[in-house]
């Protein structure tokens, strides 16, 4: 949850920095840290539920899909790698996974576009003793592209 900003349920004073503040994962009440009562929640009175006891890590960065080991970002490209809760994880998660079918699907249309044009390259030499050279380069281009795009979706898929 993002604390930057809010405004403290104790001392009704901003939270100017995300390190200062704190909230119950109960009630999404924020509270500064030095404010907070350890014990019960200033929004919903009852036992203050600690945030990092529902945090979930993944174990891949959803950026660069880099092994993630239990940080709070990704260590090569910065990419958030903790979510608030479960709930969060596996909205993420579907998100990606959505991504990595529709990546999919465009590559596999991709590789189709790239065999037309080749197939029509092909036809124009046969029949027509016509050599349009660049459109089987164009077609290699679309192709390779839509490989790239099948790759990257299948590495998607993996998140986890």
């Amino acid at each position: 949850m993002q604390v930057c900003g809010a405004v403290c349920n104790v001392c009704a004073e901003k939270i100017f920095f995300q390190p200062d503040g704190t909230w119950c994962a109960r009630c999404n009440t924020a509270v500064h840290k030095a404010c907070r009562t350890e014990d019960i929640c200033a929004g919903c009175n009852q036992p203050r539920l600690d945030p990092s006891a529902l945090f979930v890590r993944s174990a891949y960065c959803p950026e660069c899909m880099h092994p993630n080991k239990d940080a709070d970002c990704c260590c090569r490209c910065g990419a958030a790698t903790r979510w608030d809760t479960e709930q969060d994880y596996q909205a993420r998660k579907a998100e990606i996974r959505g991504a990595a079918e529709q990546w999919i699907v465009w590559g596999l249309a991709e590789i189709g576009l790239g065999a037309v044009m080749i197939a029509a390259t092909l036809v124009g030499i046969v029949v027509l003793h016509v050599i349009a050279f660049p459109v089987p380069l164009l077609a290699i281009a679309v192709a390779g592209d839509g490989f790239r795009r099948i790759v990257s979706g299948n590495s998607l898929k993996r998140f986890e």
